[in-house]
C-alpha cells in the first residue's frame, strides 16, 4: 500500500511534465531513456551493476534527400569503496556524432562525465553530476550547390562566389545535473527524476571570420522514468521529458509494459513494448517501440512514425532508431567492497 501511494504522485509530476512546452537544438533520442548520459550528467553511474557500455544510432527523414545520421556511443562505471560511507562515485565518457543535409552539417562531441552519488537509505538516492569536454561543428561546401553554379544547366565547375572563412568550430563544453533515484519494495519498482543542464558555458561556434559571435545556448531537460511492478511477471513503464535549447522546444511522453518470459536467475529474459508521443508544438510524432532483455544485455528499437506538417514530404516516415546495452557485473572480496543497499 505505501508502494501504491508513493507512485500515486509520480504519474502526475509526468503528466506535467510531458505537457509542458519547453525549449532543443542538440542531437536527441526519441530512445531518450536508453541514452542516459545525453540527458544528465548526474544518470552517470545510476545502475545496477559496475560497468555499462551503450550504443545509440538513429536515421532520420531518409525519403527525402536531407536525412539525419546520428550516432552515440557510451561508457560508464560506478566506485564504491569501504572507506566512503553511504555513498558512490560515477563516471564514464560518451562520444556524440551526428551528419545532416546536403553540406553534411556534422556535430561531434567527446565529453567525461563524473558524479557522486548519496546513499540516504534503503530507497533513496540523490546524484550530483558533471560533464566537461570538447564539441566541433563543421560541414562541406563543396557538397553544396549555390545560386552563381546555375546558367542554363548547372555547372559544379563554376564559381560559388561565397567565401567560407571557416568550415569547422572547436569548443569547450561543460554540464551539470541532479538526480533522484528511488526504489522502493526490493527494487522490484523504481523511478528516476532529475535535470540536466547543458552548455553551462555558452560556447562560441560560429564559421564567420567576422559579423560577432554565434553562443550555443544553454539546454535544460527534465524527465521522470518510473518502472512499475504489477502482478507475477509484468511490470509497467512510465517516462517523459521536456527540453528547452533557445527557441526549440520538444516534449514526450510515453509508456508501456515489460513482461518477463523467465525471471529464474542467470537466465533472465523478458520482453517490453512501449509507445511514445513527442510533442514539438502541438504535435509531432507517435513512437512505438520493443525492446528484448536477455541477461545484463538489452537491445531496443522504435519508429518514428511522423504528424507534423512535414508529412507532406515523408510521407509519415520518421525514421528508425536502435540501442543496445550491455552492463558487466564483477564480483570482489566482500571485505573490500562496500555494497549499495539500492544496487
Amino acid at each position: 500500500m505505501k508502494a501504491n501511494l508513493h507512485f500515486t504522485w509520480i504519474f502526475l509530476v509526468l503528466g506535467l511534465m510531458g505537457f509542458s512546452s519547453l525549449q532543443a537544438q542538440d542531437i536527441h533520442f526519441s530512445q531518450y531513456y536508453n541514452s542516459p548520459l545525453n540527458v544528465s550528467p548526474a544518470l552517470t553511474g545510476i545502475f545496477r551493476g559496475d560497468f555499462r557500455f551503450i550504443g545509440n544510432y538513429r536515421n532520420q527523414w531518409s525519403s527525402v534527400p536531407v536525412d539525419y545520421n546520428t550516432f552515440s556511443g557510451s561508457f560508464d562505471m560506478r566506485y564504491s569503496h569501504k572507506m566512503i560511507e553511504n555513498g558512490f562515485f560515477g563516471a564514464g565518457i560518451i562520444l556524440n556524432s551526428d551528419k545532416a543535409g546536403d553540406s553534411e552539417l556534422g556535430l561531434s562531441q567527446v565529453m567525461v562525465s563524473l558524479s557522486y552519488s548519496q546513499v540516504m537509505n534503503e530507497s533513496n538516492i540523490f546524484t550530483l553530476g558533471f560533464q566537461i569536454g570538447a564539441g566541433q561543428r563543421s560541414f562541406k561546401p563543396d557538397k553544396l550547390q549555390l545560386g552563381n553554379q546555375f546558367g542554363d544547366i548547372f555547372q559544379a565547375t563554376n564559381p560559388t562566389g561565397e567565401n567560407f572563412g571557416n568550415t569547422s568550430s572547436a569548443y569547450t563544453d561543460i554540464s551539470t545535473g541532479l538526480n533522484w533515484h528511488f526504489q522502493p519494495d526490493g527494487g522490484k519498482s523504481s523511478l528516476d527524476l532529475g535535470m540536466g543542464i547543458f552548455h553551462l558555458n555558452r560556447p562560441k561556434q560560429n564559421f564567420m571570420e567576422i559579423g560577432g559571435d554565434s553562443n550555443l545556448p544553454m539546454r535544460f531537460s527534465t524527465y521522470a522514468i518510473a518502472e512499475i511492478a504489477g502482478p507475477d511477471k509484468l511490470s509497467y513503464l512510465i517516462h517523459a521529458i521536456g527540453q528547452g535549447e533557445g527557441a526549440f522546444n520538444e516534449g514526450l511522453v510515453g509508456g508501456g509494459v515489460k513482461y518477463w518470459l523467465s525471471q529464474q536467475r542467470g537466465k533472465e529474459m523478458a520482453i517490453q513494448f512501449e509507445t511514445s508521443y513527442r510533442f514539438v508544438g502541438p504535435q509531432d510524432a507517435v513512437i512505438p517501440s520493443v525492446e528484448v532483455h536477455y541477461l545484463m544485455w538489452k537491445v531496443g528499437f522504435s519508429y518514428d512514425v511522423n504528424l507534423s506538417g512535414f508529412t507532406r514530404a515523408t510521407n509519415s516516415r520518421g525514421g528508425p532508431e536502435l540501442s543496445i546495452e550491455y552492463i558487466l557485473t564483477k564480483v570482489g572480496p566482500t571485505k573490500e567492497i562496500k555494497a549499495c543497499p539500492i544496487f
